[in-house]
C-alpha cells in the first residue's frame, strides 16, 4: 500500500506538471483569466433566444434562393472525390500501444481499417501538446502559423499568465439604479488562433461541416456549417475546472491545484452551507452568486436529502448523481443556469459533498460555446445535459483524492458516453460534408492510470494493485469497439479517419527552469522575495532577462 501511493505521488506531480501547471489554477487571480460573470450570462442568454427567433426567420425566409445559389455553386466546383468525411480523434492514443495491441489481435476493427485502407504514424508537432497538435490538423499548418504554442502565455503588460488560445475582455460601461449596475456592453471574446480551419475553408466552397470538441475553438468561430466547442471553454467559474468540496472536516480555502473548500455547519439534524457561482457583475464589487446548501442524513446512515436552491435529491454515499441543474438568481428577472454531479464521500463522523466543476448549461449557455449560438440547445435536446468544459474529465479530484479511481472513470466514460451520442446524433443527420468529433477519453485515463505500468509499481511486479490496473488497454478496446461500430454504418461515398494528436510515454523526472535561471542571473526576484508566490509575483521583471512559463517556453 505504501509503494502504491507512493508511486501515486509521483504521479500526481506529473500530472501537475502534464496538465495541471498547463492550465490555470483553480484559485488563480482575476487578472490571469476573466470569468463570465453574471452581466455576461444575461446577455448571452437573451441573445441566444433572441437570436434564435431572427435566424429561424430568416432562414425560412431566404431557403428557395440559398437553395438555388447551392445548386449553381456545386455546379461550379464540380463533383467532390467523396461524399462524407468522417474525422475521429483519440486524444493522445499512443502508437506503440496501438501497434501492440494491433499484433495480439485486440483491435479487430482498427485492423480491418487499416488492411482496407492504410496505417502510418504521424509525426506530431512541436511542442507536442494538445492545442499545438489539434491547432495543426484543423488549420493544416505549423505552430509559426496558427501561433498555438503551449496552453499559456504571457499578458505581456503584467507578466501573468494568460490562456493562449483565448482573449475575454471586461465590461466597462455600466447604468447605475441604485445599488444595480446594468452592463451596456458584452465583453470581447475572441479565439487567438491564426490561420484558416478547413472546416471555414469547406464552408466557403459550400460544404458544410460539423464540429464536435474539437481542442482550441473557443469561443466557435462562424462559418457555413456547426461547431461545439472544446479545450480551454471554462466552467460557470470561468476557470479550466474547478471542482467544490464540503465537508465538516476542518481544512483550507482551497487545494493545492483545482479545487475549494466550503465549511459544513451543524444545524439541527442536518448540516448546511452556501454554494458560490459566478460573480454578480449587477452588483459593486462583483460579489459571487449564491446557492443555499442542506444536507440532512437518513437516521439509518444509507442516504441523505440534499436540497441545493430548487434542486432536492436523494444521495446514497459513494453514488454520483445525474446532471443536475442550478440556478443562481443574479438580479430581478435574471438568473444564470449551470449544471453539475454530486457525490456524498463521506457519510458517519463527519459529512462530505463532492460537487464536480460547475459546467456551463448547455439548454442555457451563459457563455458562446455554440455555432451557431443555438446548436448547443439543440444538442441537449437531442442527448440531455451534457458537460461543456474545455477539459471536463476531473484529473484534479482524483490527483487530490477526492474521488478514487472508479469514481474518476466513471465520469471519464459517462463524458465518452455524451460525445458519442452527438456523433451519432449528427452521423444519422448528416448526408455530405464532414464530420468531425474528437475523444479525450485516451488522453485522461493515460494521464492518470499510467502509474500501473511505471516500475516499481506492484502491477509492473505482477502483483493484482487493484480492479483499474487495466484502465488503459480496456480503453484502447473500447475505442476499436467505437471504430468498428461507425465503419459499420459507413455508406458509399464515405471515407473515414481514424487519428491522434500525439502519443503517450512514463514522466519520471522534471526540472524547475526557473530555478536553474534564477541560480544562473537570469532571473531576479524582488529584494527580500523568496520565489513562493503564484505566477511569479516574486519576480523583478526590470532585471530579468529571461524565465519560463507554461510546459514549452522560455521567453
Amino acid at each position: 500500500m505504501r509503494a502504491a501511493r507512493a508511486v501515486r505521488r509521483e504521479q500526481g506531480a506529473w500530472v501537475r506538471i502534464g496538465i495541471a501547471a498547463a492550465l490555470l489554477a483553480a484559485a488563480a487571480p482575476a487578472d490571469a483569466y476573466i470569468g463570465p460573470g453574471a452581466g455576461f450570462a444575461l446577455l448571452s442568454s437573451f441573445l441566444v433566444v433572441f437570436t434564435t427567433l431572427i435566424l429561424a426567420f430568416l432562414s425560412l425566409l431566404t431557403w428557395p434562393f440559398r437553395t438555388l445559389w447551392r445548386v449553381i455553386r456545386r455546379r461550379q466546383s464540380g463533383r467532390p472525390w467523396i461524399k462524407r468525411l468522417i474525422v475521429v480523434g483519440f486524444d493522445g492514443q499512443e502508437p506503440k500501444i496501438t501497434e501492440r495491441m494491433l499484433a495480439d489481435g485486440q483491435l479487430p476493427h482498427l485492423k480491418r481499417l487499416a488492411e482496407q485502407g492504410c496505417y502510418s504514424r504521424l509525426r506530431t508537432t512541436y511542442p507536442s501538446i494538445s492545442p499545438v497538435a489539434w491547432s495543426s490538423f484543423g488549420t493544416g499548418v505549423e505552430p509559426a502559423k496558427h501561433r498555438m504554442f503551449d496552453f499559456l502565455e504571457p499578458d505581456r503588460k503584467s507578466y501573468l499568465p494568460l490562456l493562449a488560445s483565448t482573449r475575454i475582455g471586461e465590461v466597462t460601461r455600466f447604468l447605475k439604479l441604485g445599488k444595480w449596475r446594468i452592463p451596456l456592453q458584452k465583453p470581447e471574446i475572441r479565439l487567438t488562433r491564426g490561420a484558416k480551419a478547413f472546416w471555414s475553408m469547406l464552408g466557403e466552397r459550400n460544404t458544410w461541416s460539423t464540429v464536435l470538441r474539437v481542442p482550441i475553438t473557443f469561443p466557435p468561430e462562424k462559418f457555413y456549417g456547426a461547431q461545439l466547442s472544446a479545450m480551454c471553454a471554462p466552467d460557470l467559474l470561468g476557470s479550466q475546472g474547478t471542482f467544490l468540496l464540503f465537508s465538516t472536516r476542518p481544512g483550507g480555502e482551497k487545494f493545492k491545484e483545482g479545487g475549494l473548500r466550503f465549511p459544513l455547519r451543524k444545524n439541527g439534524d442536518g448540516y448546511e452551507g452556501t454554494v458560490e457561482g459566478p460573480e454578480n457583475s449587477f452588483l459593486d464589487g462583483n460579489p459571487p452568486l449564491t446557492l443555499p446548501l442542506a444536507i440532512r442524513p437518513d437516521p439509518t446512515g444509507k442516504s441523505a436529502r440534499v436540497t441545493v436552491g430548487d434542486e432536492t435529491l436523494d444521495l446514497a454515499p459513494g453514488r454520483l448523481t445525474d446532471w443536475v441543474s442550478l440556478v443562481f438568481p443574479a438580479a430581478p428577472g435574471v438568473k444564470v443556469r449551470g449544471i453539475c454531479r454530486m457525490m456524498i464521500t463521506e457519510m458517519g463522523e463527519h459529512v462530505t459533498l463532492y460537487v464536480t466543476p460547475l459546467n456551463i448549461d448547455p439548454e442555457n449557455p451563459a457563455m458562446p460555446i455554440s455555432h451557431p449560438s443555438y446548436y448547443a440547445t439543440y444538442l441537449a435536446k437531442r442527448v440531455g445535459p451534457y458537460a461543456t468544459l474545455g477539459l471536463a474529465e476531473d484529473t484534479w479530484a482524483l490527483n487530490e483524492e477526492v474521488i478514487d479511481d472508479a469514481t474518476f472513470l466513471k465520469l471519464t466514460y459517462d463524458i465518452d458516453k455524451e460525445r458519442k451520442d452527438m456523433f451519432w446524433a449528427s452521423f444519422e443527420r448528416q448526408r455530405s460534408g464532414t464530420l468531425t468529433c474528437v475523444f479525450d477519453a485516451t488522453d485522461r485515463i493515460q494521464h492518470m492510470f499510467w502509474r500501473y505500468t511505471e516500475e516499481g509499481h506492484p502491477a509492473a511486479r505482477g502483483k493484482d494493485p487493484g480492479p483499474h490496473r487495466n484502465a488503459i488497454e480496456e480503453h484502447y478496446r473500447h475505442n476499436d469497439a467505437f471504430v468498428g461500430e461507425v465503419m459499420a454504418k459507413l455508406k458509399k461515398g464515405d471515407m473515414l479517419v481514424v487519428l491522434s494528436d500525439h502519443g503517450f510515454t512514463s514522466f519520471r523526472r522534471g526540472v524547475n527552469l526557473n530555478a536553474w535561471l534564477l541560480a544562473n542571473g537570469y532571473l531576479k526576484l524582488k529584494e527580500g522575495a523568496s520565489g513562493s508566490a503564484e505566477w511569479l509575483r516574486d519576480v523583478d521583471w526590470s532585471g530579468t532577462k529571461a524565465y519560463a512559463l507554461g510546459l514549452a517556453g522560455i521567453f
